[in-house]
């Protein structure tokens, strides 16, 4: 078993070393950035040999790595967690570590399906892990308010779902090599068996939702949320397609609160729909979603690999108009704001252009602006959670979550 799993991977390998010399199989620019969540020792230094030989090396262990997984499946156990500094999750009590947990393992068992075709790789997907903020703030305010917890773990499941079925897409979008440490979907299985991901999972959520006994109120908020990730979502593809910079800072908090805030927003509000506060808590909650969605743009430019688990860069390569590209156009000089937008409106691989735009953003004085108004929105907006959400161990929590949202790593 073993020398013929050899001779597939060996006789692979010269096919594509072929390939490689006719059609570069794998651009030079991108190899790191590919093979770092699979190969983060030797990655950078094999990328580092000449053209030719490192494609011939990467590609051979790419084959072996999936041939290993083909020839030797293991039960998958899910073990996401919020990415957060150990510290950070030492301030987490014990309500949420528990509920984290049920998470988990309500997320494993929603994977089951007959169909092992799509429930194999979609458990994969969500054993990557991700910061579970969502379904962990929508059972806390179930408990905070009094709701049933377990209709509303149905609820909070189907929420990080919804989120995850986004990503899928987004990944795609955006063509991002890698989520969570891991090459995306659609780099593992093609666009269009990405795209089916996707739908899959989507078609799980409300299977979830349907099972959770809602009322036709709190369905109807949660679709008109999910409408607005949606439009969030458009705002932003549609001034990347049509090469336009002309958002101000007022239609880039529109963008973020609907593509990440209002999502968030609901997590915490569901358990108030037809009551007088719920619509006051949703629009506080969307504004520190903003604030979320800002700290994930800084942490873009300024983060970790090994913490943020994304390419270091990335919104770069895409031409996402952030709230720190808005702010360092509107501040660098006319030649500098007109190299920056080149480097923009060209998707660059290249890492020294990559580096070069994130040095005119920092130089703007972008990441200052961005963090100062991210902690703005909390310092404004904290307070309005606070006085609604009913006092108790679980608001405690809530409330140390919220505060995460701009201190946090990934």
């Amino acid at each position: 078993m073993f020398c013929s799993r050899t001779f597939v991977v060996v006789a692979s390998s010269f096919v594509i070393i072929l390939n490689t010399a006719t059609s570069s199989f794998v651009e030079k620019a991108d190899m790191e950035s590919m093979f770092m969540p699979w190969f983060p020792n030797s990655s950078a230094i094999l990328c580092k040999l000449p053209g030719l030989f490192s494609a011939f090396i990467l590609n051979s262990l790419v084959l072996w790595k999936l041939n290993f997984i083909h020839y030797h499946p293991t039960t998958i156990k899910l073990e996401g967690v919020l990415n957060l500094s150990e510290q950070q999750l030492a301030m987490l009590g014990k309500l949420s570590s528990t509920i984290k947990q049920d998470i988990e393992e309500k997320l494993e068992k929603a994977m089951d399906s007959e169909y092992v075709d799509f429930a194999e790789p979609l458990k994969e997907y969500m054993s990557r892990g991700g910061k579970r903020i969502r379904p962990l703030l929508t059972i806390l305010s179930a408990k905070a308010h009094n709701k049933d917890v377990e209709q509303y773990t149905n609820v909070a499941i189907a929420i990080e779902m919804f989120h995850n079925f986004t990503l899928i897409h987004d990944d795609i979008e955006d063509d991002s090599m890698y989520r969570r440490g891991k090459p995306t979907l659609h780099i593992t299985y093609g666009i269009p068996l990405a795209i089916n991901l996707g739908d899959a999972l989507y078609t799980i959520v409300w299977k979830h939702l349907l099972n959770a006994g809602l009322s036709v109120d709190e369905l109807n908020a949660i679709v008109k949320t999910f409408e607005e990730v949606v439009v969030g979502q458009d705002i932003e593809l549609r001034a990347i397609h049509e090469e336009t910079f002309d958002l101000d800072y007022e239609e880039y908090y529109t963008l973020a609160g609907n593509k990440t805030g209002s999502l968030i927003a609901l997590c915490l509000a569901l358990p108030l729909v037809g009551k007088e506060n719920f619509d006051k808590l949703y629009v506080a909650v969307r504004q520190l979603g903003i604030a979320f969605q800002i700290k994930d743009d800084l942490l873009n430019i300024t983060g970790d690999f090994e913490k943020y688990k994304k390419k270091i860069g990335d919104d770069i390569t895409e031409g996402k108009r952030t709230l720190l590209v808005l702010y360092a156009l509107k501040n660098l000089n006319e030649d500098k704001a007109k190299e920056l937008k080149g480097i923009l409106l060209s998707h660059t691989k290249d890492e020294e252009l990559i580096k070069r735009a994130i040095s005119l953003i920092k130089e703007s004085g972008a990441v200052e602006f961005a963090q100062s108004k991210a902690e703005e929105l909390v310092s404004e907006y904290l307070p309005v959670v606070d006085e609604i959400i009913p006092p108790g161990e679980a608001k405690d929590e809530i409330m140390k979550i919220i505060k995460m949202f701009i201190k946090r790593e990934a």
